[in-house]
């Protein structure tokens, strides 16, 4: 997450646009369920090479373009997810959740075409929009 002023987003959603077209889509995976214990439970994307590079790239670009730095998690490593639970999810609710979904099968794929830009509203994130990949 990072702070942009309203005022310059249309910028900002140009320069997304811009290397969104650079980029070709790939496969993407869902496999199982995972957690950052003890308050968030997330669907779990295995990191392939594919994603990497969009990852990296996409985090340089955003560096050099627009001076966003992630230092906040650049030491956790990247980690692809879709979080399930979060901060709605209590310390106490977490182990009763985690027993219910740790062992379900779910696995899901498709070919990622498009990037999308999250814009939080105050109780959840929501899709400002999506970028199309070149292809």
């Amino acid at each position: 997450p990072f702070q942009w002023r309203e005022d310059r987003e249309n910028l900002f959603m140009e320069g997304l646009a811009d290397f969104a077209q650079a980029c070709t889509s790939f496969p993407m995976t869902i496999d199982g369920f995972a957690a950052f214990p003890p308050r968030v439970i997330y669907l779990d994307t295995p990191l392939t090479e594919p994603l990497s590079v969009l990852q990296k790239s996409l985090a340089r670009t955003l560096r050099q373009s627009f001076g966003i730095h992630n230092d906040t998690h650049k030491n956790n490593g990247f980690v692809p997810h879709l979080t399930v639970a979060f901060r709605d999810l209590k310390k106490e609710a977490f182990l009763t959740a985690w027993e219910e979904v740790k062992d379900r099968e779910v696995n899901l794929a498709w070919e990622q075409t498009t990037l999308s830009l999250l814009k939080h509203d105050g109780q959840r994130w929501q899709v400002l929009k999506d970028f199309s990949f070149s292809d």
